[in-house]
């Protein structure tokens, strides 16, 4: 599949002599998993004696992520010897760290609130679900199965019946590759909150508690 043929929502920019299109760009395979590959610039030199009316001069994809400042949760497991699951782990760059709620059951209700260093245009959110340190701590831990995500002024997304993939053998990498999704808005919008709450989680094979690896936030 064309990566360039799922550049999602983009914004136009138009003067006379050309045309350029932004917006995030993922690619999808035949299983399934969808990757955010960053923003994409496609720029189009008009020309009317093509039979498309512009002509492609170049197509780049660049990182566009919005930096985090700052996690708040509603819960949170208590540290473990030198583990935390705190969520400042959410933010961190670190897949192998993660948050977890806190509470009795698996953690519908609870929430993520992200604070952003400034107010600035977002597109949407990549969610790591699941503890992806390994295969083991994937399988034993529980996941969010259905997720609602509000971007502020009224801007909210519901992801639901969210599947998570692992098989015996997976790596870290294989495990935050098959198991990142997206939540993106139909628009993009200025913001310096998200709140992200667990609507629906599943248990995992010993413990209720309901994992996440990371959160990105990714604008233009």
């Amino acid at each position: 599949m064309d990566p360039w043929h799922i550049v999602e929502n983009a914004l136009i920019f138009e003067d006379d002599n050309y045309i350029l299109l932004a917006g995030p760009a993922f690619y999808e395979d035949n299983g399934g998993t969808i990757e955010y590959l960053g923003s994409a610039d496609i720029l189009f030199e008009k020309n009317p004696d093509s039979r498309y009316g512009v002509t492609l001069l170049y197509g780049r994809y660049r990182e566009a992520y919005v930096d985090a400042a700052s996690v708040e949760t509603s819960s949170e497991l208590p540290k473990s010897g030198n583990k935390t699951y705190a969520g400042s782990n959410l933010i961190d760059g670190d897949y192998t760290t993660i948050w977890s709620e806190g509470v009795s059951g698996t953690g519908v209700g609870e929430t993520i609130t992200i604070h952003l260093k400034n107010i600035q245009l977002v597109y949407g959110v990549v969610i790591c679900n699941g503890y992806t340190a390994s295969f083991e701590q994937y399988t034993n831990n529980g996941l969010i199965t259905d997720v609602e995500v509000d971007f502020g002024d009224g801007a909210t997304v519901e992801v639901n019946d969210i599947e998570g993939y692992a098989y015996e053998g997976y790596t870290s990498e294989n495990l935050v590759e098959a198991n990142s999704f997206s939540v993106e808005l139909e628009e993009p919008v200025m913001t310096d909150t998200i709140t992200i709450t667990i609507k629906g989680a599943k248990k995992g094979t010993k413990y209720e508690d309901t994992c996440v690896s990371e959160v990105s936030i990714y604008g233009l």
